[in-house]
């Protein structure tokens, strides 16, 4: 019945999206795409809702080599007790090592509305790209604000349905 160790530790929620590619860059106009996700509290420790969030990506090809992207949008949470809208921001520049391994560092924020504080944070992190339709990345970060964590760590796989 005694406690011998806590941790500060947590999963957060399993996230489901889809990307869609909007417009293909042209001169100084960026690409645009429109991600959706969803999410809940499959696997997760802190999550008792379900997450619908969006953005509208942007991106520009600076060199062969190097990429700046952000984007803007928002997150509801559709828990009877936090059903508060939430602005999300993000700002990326990504660089390829190789021709299948990229690196990157991601500054991005979480803008809840009422009297909840911001939320900012700055990752870093690989990429590789398996195939052509297949990426796998981890990352690492921490964050700027007295709500975020500490220290963030994470993997991800995504997978492209090319165009027929």
């Amino acid at each position: 019945g005694s406690v011998l160790s806590t941790s500060e530790t947590q999963f957060v929620p399993t996230i489901l999206g889809a990307k869609v590619s909007l417009l293909d860059e042209l001169g100084v106009r960026p690409a645009v795409s429109f991600l959706g996700n969803i999410s809940g509290p499959l696997f997760s420790d802190i999550e008792t809702g379900t997450v619908v969030d969006f953005r509208f990506n942007f991106q520009h090809q600076l060199t062969d080599k190097m990429s700046f992207a952000y984007n803007l949008g928002g997150s509801v949470n559709t828990n009877i007790n936090d059903n508060a809208f939430v602005g999300l921001y993000t700002a990326i520049v990504g660089y390829s090592l190789t021709p299948k391994l990229s690196t990157f560092v991601e500054f991005y924020g979480f803008l809840p509305s009422g009297n909840t504080p911001n939320d900012h944070q700055i990752d870093f992190g690989l990429v590789y790209l398996v195939n052509a339709n297949f990426q796998l990345d981890m990352f690492g970060g921490t964050g700027f604000s007295d709500v975020s964590p500490d220290t963030i760590f994470g993997f991800g796989l995504s997978v492209r349905i090319p165009k027929n």
